[in-house]
């Protein structure tokens, strides 16, 4: 069983009883063979009972890299069985990486927990008030990558381009200890801040998605940005095959509906400039409203495990309240 810490959570308890609680949850739980033989594991694990996340980082990817500066010898338990990064199995290194993650994203303080949960509840509805909560969350949990990356999801949902991009940065730089090491996470954000970049430069090129392993369990999130390009190209061949693909893989994602609605909302606007009429037209735009009620009712609805399941996307049920106007204005049509 491998050693892992147990995040904060107990939000209305006081900092130094949740400290209190977590240090004897993590000194109860036991180590195993493979931890044991990396004492900068053990290391690291001490110095996050002290508050010390840099420290924590420094001595497990010194490890990683192999160092022999004073400082790592400092930081690092003195062991001639101590593995070098040269020698290291890929158990052993699984073991570095996983525990580098664990010191990003614990929590070291109760009110540091208590503003990123608020922040949680906050972002999708009202992202300037998430954004004051990170703010006082990062000066709590300095380096904590949980922290940093809701903030750039919230900036997302605020379209600010500019400072997404900035807190994306800092996030890939402080996590890309090697390059297989970064996060999927931190790579999504990646391709969002990127597309959100595009959007407002009005880019030419269209949006290639990188062929990345780590990225497959989000594919859904890389569909929704397919779809989002193609209909900023005003590509509808493109556009139709992205939500044949993205129905395949989840057709009970919320944003699907918006896609139908958005997709079938530029079949009309193209039509109205080239001033045809379609076959089948009346027929279009009932599909068109049938598409943009489900989209409102759907996240008007939402349930936790629904909202949780999405949440890596910024641009989540945002979409609601333009999609209620221009029904509205369908409808006060003859």
């Amino acid at each position: 069983m491998k050693l892992s810490f147990v995040k904060i959570n107990q939000r209305f308890l006081g900092e130094a009883v949740a400290l209190t609680a977590s240090i004897v949850l993590i000194c109860m739980m036991p180590i195993d063979s493979a931890s044991a033989e990396i004492p900068a594991v053990t290391k690291s694990r001490e110095l996050l009972l002290k508050n010390d996340r840099a420290g924590a980082l420094q001595a497990l990817m010194q490890t990683l890299a192999g160092s022999t500066s004073s400082n790592a010898k400092a930081l690092t338990v003195r062991n001639s069985s101590t593995p070098k990064a040269a020698s290291l199995s890929r158990a052993q290194r699984q073991e570095i990486l996983s525990a580098i993650r664990e010191a990003r994203e614990i929590f070291l303080t109760e009110r540091g927990q208590a503003q990123y949960s608020l922040a949680t509840s906050l972002w999708l509805q009202k992202p300037r008030d998430a954004i004051q909560a990170l703010e006082s969350a990062q000066a709590a949990e300095k380096g904590n990558s949980l922290v940093a990356q809701l903030t750039a999801r919230a900036l997302l949902r605020l379209r600010d381009c500019a400072r997404a991009k900035r807190e994306v940065q800092a996030l890939a730089a402080i996590e890309r200890v090697e390059p297989s090491a970064l996060s999927a996470e931190v790579q999504l954000l990646q391709l969002q801040q990127q597309f959100c970049a595009w959007e407002q430069e009005a880019a030419s090129q269209p949006f290639r998605p990188p062929q990345s392993p780590e990225l497959i369990p989000f594919e859904i999130f890389i569909k929704r940005l397919v779809f989002r390009d193609a209909i900023r190209r005003r590509d509808l061949k493109a556009a139709q095959a992205a939500i044949s693909a993205w129905e395949a893989i989840d057709p009970q994602d919320p944003e699907l509906w918006w896609a139908k609605w958005r997709a079938s909302r530029t079949v009309d606007q193209k039509a109205g400039e080239a001033n045809q009429e379609m076959a089948g037209a009346s027929d279009a735009v009932k599909s068109d409203a049938n598409a943009g009620r489900k989209y409102i009712s759907t996240c008007t609805d939402l349930s936790p495990r629904r909202r949780a399941k999405y949440e890596l996307d910024p641009e989540f049920c945002g979409q609601v309240e333009r999609v209620e106007i221009e029904l509205k204005d369908i409808e006060q049509k003859p």
